[in-house]
C-alpha cells in the first residue's frame, strides 16, 4: 500500500489499483487500475516521494506519477536490472535530503544503485555506490535530521551513515 495525491494505491503482482474516497461523500468512492499486466514484485520496494511512488516490477523499476501513469526509470540500466535474480528482495529508499532513490536490487548488498530524482523529469541519471569496503546495505533508513543510514543485518547488526562528510561524522553503531 502507498499514498498518492491523497488516494490509496494498492499493489499486487499483476495489478496496481487506485482507491479514491472523497471526504465530502465517502459513498462515492471509485477504484481504477493503472495497467492490468503491470505489478509490484517486492513489497519492500514501495517508496513514496513527494512526486509519486516508486516500485519494483518484473522488467523495470517504475515511478507512479500523480496522473497514475507507471513510467519505467531503469531504461538506461535495463540489462543490469533484468539480469538480477530474486527481484522479490529488491529494496528502494528515497533519500529526501539529497533527492535521490537508493536501490538494492535482489540479494545484492555490496552495491547500491542511485537514481538522481532532480533530473528525473528530463533524463535518467544513475550512479553506483560500492558498499563492499564498509558495511553492506541490507536496509536504508532516514533519521529525524534527514541523514540516511545503512543497516547491515546479520548475527550482529550495524548502523552507519551513508556518505558522511568526514570520518569523524561516520559513527558505526553495533
Amino acid at each position: 500500500l502507498a499514498r498518492l495525491m491523497g488516494d490509496l494505491v494498492v499493489f499486487q503482482e499483476k495489478g496496481i489499483y487506485r482507491l479514491s474516497v472523497p471526504s465530502a461523500d465517502p459513498t462515492t468512492w471509485s477504484l481504477s487500475e493503472s495497467e492490468p499486466n503491470l505489478g509490484c514484485v517486492s513489497p519492500n520496494s514501495i517508496a513514496e516521494s513527494e512526486n509519486g511512488v516508486f516500485f519494483a516490477g518484473r522488467d523495470h523499476i517504475y515511478h507512479l506519477n500523480s496522473n497514475f501513469q507507471a513510467i519505467p526509470v531503469t531504461r538506461t540500466i535495463r540489462d543490469t536490472y533484468q539480469a538480477i535474480s530474486n527481484l522479490e528482495n529488491t529494496r528502494l529508499h528515497v533519500d529526501p535530503k539529497k533527492e535521490r532513490l537508493l536501490c538494492r536490487f535482489g540479494d545484492t548488498v555490496a552495491t547500491t544503485y542511485v537514481l538522481d530524482l532532480k533530473s528525473l523529469g528530463t533524463q535518467e541519471v544513475w550512479s553506483k555506490m560500492d558498499n563492499s569496503l564498509s558495511k553492506n546495505a541490507h536496509l536504508f533508513l532516514t533519521d529525524e535530521n534527514f541523514k540516511t543510514h545503512t543497516v547491515e543485518a546479520g548475527a550482529t547488526s550495524y548502523l552507519c551513515e551513508l556518505e558522511p562528510s568526514s570520518q569523524s561524522e561516520a559513527p558505526t553503531f553495533k
